[in-house]
C-alpha cells in the first residue's frame, strides 16, 4: 500500500511519500485540477521518499493539462532516478 501527502503552500504543491502506481489517480488529479481552472503550479519533490516512472508520466500530463488550460506547471527537486530517466527517455526538455 502507497502512503503519500500533498500540501500547498501558494503555488507549491509538496508531493510526500511515494509517488507510485497506487497514489498516482490522487496526485495527478490535486494538480490537475488546480491547471484546469487556470492556475499555476510547481510541483515540488523534495519530501518524495519514493518515486518510479509513473513520476515521469504525472509530470507529463500536467504540462499537457496546463497547455490546454492556460496555466504552467513547473517541477522542482526532482529525485534523480527520475531526472536521469527524462533523460534516457529523452523528455528531459518536456519537463
Amino acid at each position: 500500500m502507497s502512503t503519500h501527502s500533498h500540501t500547498f503552500e501558494g503555488d507549491v504543491c509538496y508531493l510526500s511519500g511515494a509517488v507510485d502506481f497506487a497514489s498516482a489517480p490522487e496526485i495527478l488529479k490535486i494538480v490537475a485540477d488546480r491547471l484546469e481552472s487556470g492556475q499555476s503550479a510547481v510541483v515540488d519533490f523534495s519530501r518524495v521518499t519514493q518515486a518510479n516512472s509513473v513520476a515521469l508520466a504525472l509530470m507529463l500530463e500536467w504540462k499537457s493539462v496546463a497547455a490546454e488550460h492556460g496555466g504552467s506547471v513547473t517541477h522542482q527537486n526532482l529525485p534523480d532516478s527520475i531526472r536521469q530517466l527524462s533523460e534516457i527517455s529523452q523528455v528531459s526538455t518536456l519537463i
